[in-house]
Formats: C-alpha cells, sequence, structure tokens
C-alpha cells in the first residue's frame, strides 16, 4: 500500500482528518447561508491564515483511537474546521471545470430525492435542515465552555456584516466526549480507520486505510489516485497542485435524534428475559457490550476491535449478523477468506467524527458539570451529531448506508434493516441462542433523521482560493 506524503501534504490537509479534537470537549456546529459572496469571502481570508485553524501538520501522528481527553499536546486551546456544500462552493462564485466536475452524489446533495432513495430515508423535505439552502458548515472546538458574548473571535458577527447568514447552531455536550459514549450508552468511535502514513499504524493492521480512501488525489485501494475534482481558474493559481479538490475530503452529515427513553424502555423490557450469558438483547442489536468490548472475544493474535469474524464467529452464533456494528464495518467475512474480506471491507471503510448534542434547554445551566464523567449530565443527550469523512460518497458512505445499514436483506436475512437505526416494525435475529434461531419483530423506531448532507472540506490552498487569495 502507497503511504501518505508526509511532508508535502499534511500542512494542507484540515486538522479534522488527523484528530477529532478529543481533548477540546465544548463544540458548537454552526449552519450557515452565504448572502454576500465578497463579505463571505472577506471573512474566509481572516480565518484560513489565522491561529484558530488548524491542519494536520500542527498535530503529532497518532491513531483516531487515542484521540481522547489527555492529548498528547495540551495546545491549541481552541480550533475551527470549515467545508461547503456544492450550493455553498456556487454561492461563493465557484465554477466546476467541465473536465472535472464534482461528483454526482456530492452535486445532487443528501437531501436530494434522488439520494434518499439510495439511502432509505424519508421525505428529507421534513427534515430541520438540508443541504439545499446550508452552505457552510463551521465546526468550533474548545477547551473550556463557549462565552454567550463572544463564542469565538473568528465567527463574531455571523448575522452581521460577515455574508453570512446563520441557519441553526448545533451544541454539544462534554460529558459524552469526555465518557467516550452516545446518548444510548455504548462506547463511542471504536474500529476507526487508520490512514497510513498520517495515523499510527502497525503491521497488518486489519483497520489501515489507503490515504486515498479519506483525501482526494492520493492512492486508494485500488492502487489509484481517488478522483480530485477541479474548479475554473484553480491551478492558473496553484501551479503545483493536481486540482482543487487535491489533499480535501468529503464529509456526509447527518443529525440523528436519539429517542433515548424509548430506548431504556426497551432495554429495561427484554434485559431480564433474553440475557444470554450476560449478554442483554441491546447489546446483541448493537453487537458491543455497553462499556466497549467486544461480545465475541478475540483471539490471541487480535486486540481490543480490532477483531475479525470469519474463523471465530462466521454465522452470527456469538454476534448476530444483523447487528448494528456487523452491519456498519463487516470485516472479513464478505469474502471466501480472510484476506480477500479484509480487502472488500476496505473498499468502503469512513472516517467518523460525530459528537452527541444536546437539545436548546437540555443542560443549559450545567456549565463545568458537563465535563466531568460523572452521571450528572449524562441525560442531556438528545442525538448524534454524524460525520463521515471519505473520498468516495458513493463507494463509502452511500454503499454502507444503503446496502448494508437500510438493506434488509444483508448477510442473507430478511426483512431486517439496522436494528438501532433501522425504521419501527423491523425484525432482529438472534441465531444460536435460546431459544435457538429467535426472531424479534416488531421493533420500535429508536432513531430518526432530522438533517443531513454532503460538505466538502478543502485543504489550505483550495481555501485560500476560495477567500480570493492567490498562491
Amino acid at each position: 500500500m502507497i503511504t501518505f506524503d508526509t511532508a508535502a501534504s499534511t500542512g494542507e490537509v484540515q486538522a479534522l482528518v488527523r484528530t477529532g479534537f478529543g481533548w477540546m470537549p465544548y463544540c458548537r456546529y454552526y449552519l450557515l447561508e452565504v448572502t454576500d459572496c465578497a463579505l463571505a469571502r472577506e471573512r474566509l481570508k481572516q480565518l484560513v491564515d489565522s491561529d484558530g485553524m488548524q491542519f494536520a501538520a500542527q498535530f503529532p501522528s497518532r491513531a483516531p483511537r487515542d484521540d481522547a481527553p489527555g492529548p498528547v499536546t495540551k495546545t491549541p486551546v481552541q480550533s475551527v474546521q470549515i467545508a461547503f456544500t456544492y450550493h455553498g462552493l456556487i454561492a461563493m462564485g465557484l465554477r466546476e471545470t467541465e473536465q472535472r466536475p464534482f461528483p454526482t452524489a456530492y452535486s445532487m446533495g443528501m437531501s436530494s430525492l434522488e439520494r434518499a432513495g439510495l439511502l432509505g430515508d424519508p421525505d428529507p423535505g421534513g427534515w430541520e435542515w438540508n443541504d439545499g439552502r446550508t452552505h457552510v458548515l463551521l465546526a468550533c472546538f474548545s477547551t473550556m465552555p463557549f462565552d454567550e458574548a463572544s463564542a469565538m473571535p473568528l465567527i463574531d458577527g455571523v448575522t452581521g456584516p460577515s455574508g453570512m447568514v446563520l441557519l441553526k447552531v448545533v451544541e454539544t455536550c462534554p460529558y459524552y466526549v469526555n465518557a467516550g459514549t452516545e446518548p444510548f450508552g455504548f462506547k463511542d468511535g471504536l474500529s476507526q480507520p487508520r490512514i497510513e502514513g498520517l495515523h499510527d499504524v502497525r503491521e497488518s493492521d486489519p483497520n489501515a486505510v489507503a490515504p486515498g480512501e479519506i483525501l482526494l488525489g492520493h492512492v486508494n485501494v485500488y492502487g489509484e489516485r481517488a478522483y480530485c475534482p477541479d474548479v475554473q481558474g484553480f491551478r492558473e493559481c496553484f501551479t503545483e497542485s493536481p486540482g482543487f479538490g487535491y489533499n480535501g475530503s468529503f464529509i456526509a452529515v447527518r443529525q440523528i435524534r436519539q429517542d433515548v427513553p424509548a430506548f431504556d424502555a426497551f432495554r429495561k423490557q427484554w434485559r431480564a428475559q433474553s440475557a444470554t450469558g450476560g449478554v442483554s438483547l441491546v447489546e446483541r442489536m448493537m453487537r458491543r457490550r455497553e462499556g466497549g468490548d467486544p461480545i465475541l472475544a478475540c483471539p490471541a493474535e487480535q486486540t481490543g476491535n480490532d477483531f475479525l469474524f470469519r474463523l471465530d464467529d462466521s454465522e452470527g452464533f456469538h454476534c448476530p449478523r444483523g447487528s448494528h456494528v456487523r452491519r456498519a464495518n463487516p470485516r472479513d467475512v464478505l469474502a471466501w477468506d480472510r484476506e480477500s474480506g479484509v480487502f472488500a471491507s476496505r473498499l468502503h471503510r469512513i472516517l467518523r467524527r460525530g459528537r452527541a448534542y444536546r437539545g436548546a434547554a437540555a443542560c443549559a445551566d450545567a456549565g463545568q458539570r458537563c465535563a466531568s464523567e460523572s452521571a450528572a449530565c449524562g441525560g442531556c443527550g438528545q442525538g448524534l451529531f454524524f460525520m463521515a469523512l471519505n473520498a468516495d460518497i458513493e463507494r463509502q458512505f452511500e454503499f454502507i448506508q444503503g446496502r448494508w445499514l437500510a438493506n434488509n436483506k444483508f448477510a442473507d436475512l430478511w426483512d431486517e434493516d439496522d436494528p438501532i437505526l433501522g425504521r419501527a416494525g423491523r425484525s432482529f435475529s438472534t441465531a444460536g441462542f435460546e431459544p435457538v434461531g429467535s426472531r424479534h419483530a416488531n421493533l420500535p423506531a429508536f432513531t430518526e433523521v432530522i438533517g443531513g448532507g454532503y460538505f466538502f472540506l478543502p485543504s489550505r490552498s483550495a481555501l485560500r482560493f476560495i477567500a480570493g487569495l492567490r498562491g
């Protein structure tokens, strides 16, 4: 596998690709609409070369699984990362070239009826926000609570003379970042792919991926350079670059509301009657214990969550074939042998960067208490602001969502989509338990997508071009 050109590219890649800013437990996502291109460019000029925006070169190489509170470095204390929808780039005055246009999935947008059909979504017209009107995603991370009078100097006045209108603010809760969990109580962010040359990757790592699986213009799992879209005038200004998309990544964003009371009631209902070997039904559905350990014990040569299924649980007697995490990452069971199976899964890996969000009223007065790992603020989570970085939206995010999570025939199952994210009325099978081959029907809906879109995370050079800076 060809590795990432660290020296040439880490200064260009936004830091979100290397780190999830786990030591910055406070975060706000700002969804903006560009109303004045000239003013918006002026604001972007202030941002792109400021100390408030970080790139991968400013952080040590580390695996995403180690990106947690207590980091290698204590600085910076704040960071801004920025991404644009297709309509956002148009609103900023960019035009794609005929030779290298943007991918169809990105230009259509997640909220188009065509993409919704592929993803198994209901009509996105009912979402609270979508990528039809939303132009910019501004992710702001901080080690300290945001001052309501001045959230961050770089985004003050976003509703004023910035050329942008604030559509929505999504507030996250630091409790879940520090605890490493999501609102249903399960450990989150495990089994992340690790990019060769950008993260620490050990030999024969089953989670290692080629850089071109996440970053455009780099070599991907096929040994080819990931498609790199271009815009008019870019290579006249940045002559050394292969195109506007180089060192950038696409982000699939979904705001998922989680019905925690319904899930807790279901968990309580089935805990006593369905626990087998100390494992409850909801843990079977997730395919992971609530503490984060896999249900399936790892073979001696494997550690943590880097296990494989083929030799130990091919038929799903321990971890049901239709469980959530097994659908999201089938690991080595997609082919006739282990090596081919691992390769097949590598074709569809995504780098996850989501956080639990809270409601406008929930936890508003909690202050520093949210940053502790006590249970004091553990009930404020309203859902997950999910972000998936990938170089090929169709082959990676859309394939996972449409073919694995929302597919009711996944792994030769029938009428079963994802037990956690799926529709109401679905079924879930637990082969090998008492009673053998039991099937749980008419499951309630635990989640609902209330917003989403496809965004492009530009490189430093691409950001400078968008801002009107040349070279």
